[in-house]
């Protein structure tokens, strides 16, 4: 009883305030959970997360990784606690919270690395990546790809998928257009391959296909990646697409530079 005291004085000091019934009612079902059936319920409960992850449901994401926080305190785990850090970080992120998502994945890396969880490791890696290329810490994510490539080497199918698209990302920031076309072409090879980067490579194909001036490649791939997104209810790479459409038709019938001539689409993203 004042183990679980306790877990409610953490639980409401930092996350929970705002819905302290949804709190008590994570720690009170954490608690009757039997520690036998905690491993199948976290393996349950990490695809659920996913799925609102993918779906755009982030909030619910967030309270749903709760679970992760109080089962690692209750029995001590700190694998289930690494995973409260790293799941909390990617819907974060998506929110564009991306100072608090480095803070929880400050938290989750270390404790992969050292229980050696190569997958987990990777997914950390890769969240990092993110958050920094949306802050603009393009030196920092380099060396985050860096680490990704040799576990993406390692683990291969969906993490080579994942690794491509961010090393695609890096050389389009930095107008090495075909070289980014490469990555994502590879990428899309992948048979085994994560929904939403795959939505986000197609998305990005088109992107190139605007700088290299062709507008057929540009819809071919564009409308792809709004079939591909809505299809499976991808509700942030569909907003990425539909912003990415609007800024196409901007650019090919937007401003025009002194001499008349189209100006050159841009280089960056809106939302990575």
């Amino acid at each position: 009883m004042k183990k679980l005291f306790l877990l409610v004085v953490v639980f409401f000091s930092g996350v929970a305030l705002a819905q302290p019934i949804d709190g008590v009612t994570i720690i009170i079902q954490s608690a009757r959970i039997p520690p036998e059936e905690v491993p199948d319920f976290a393996t349950t409960l990490e695809r659920e997360i996913d799925g609102l992850y993918l779906e755009g449901n982030y909030s619910q994401a967030l309270e749903k990784a709760r679970y992760f926080m109080i089962l690692g305190l209750l029995h001590n785990n700190e694998l289930l606690q690494a995973h409260y850090e790293l799941f909390s970080a990617r819907a974060l992120s998506r929110q564009g919270k991306f100072q608090e998502a480095f803070i929880h994945l400050a938290q989750a890396y270390p404790i992969y690395t050292k229980l050696h969880h190569e997958q987990y490791q990777f997914l950390a890696l890769e969240t990092l990546v993110r958050v920094a290329t949306n802050l603009n810490y393009w030196e920092e994510a380099q060396n985050y790809l860096t680490e990704l490539e040799k576990l993406a080497q390692h683990l291969k199918g969906m993490y080579q998928e994942m690794y491509l698209f961010h090393l695609g990302v890096m050389h389009f920031h930095e107008n090495r257009f075909g070289e980014a076309r490469k990555d994502w072409e590879e990428a899309e090879k992948e048979a085994v391959f994560y929904p939403e980067t795959r939505g986000l490579t197609l998305n990005h194909m088109s992107r190139v296909f605007l700088q290299e001036e062709n507008p057929e490649k540009v819809l071919e791939y564009a409308q792809r990646a709004l079939s591909f997104s809505t299809g499976r209810n991808l509700r942030w790479v569909e907003l990425v697409v539909r912003l990415n459409l609007a800024q196409i038709l901007s650019e090919y019938l937007g401003e025009e530079d002194t001499s008349g001539r189209k100006m050159k689409p841009s280089n960056t993203f809106g939302l990575l």
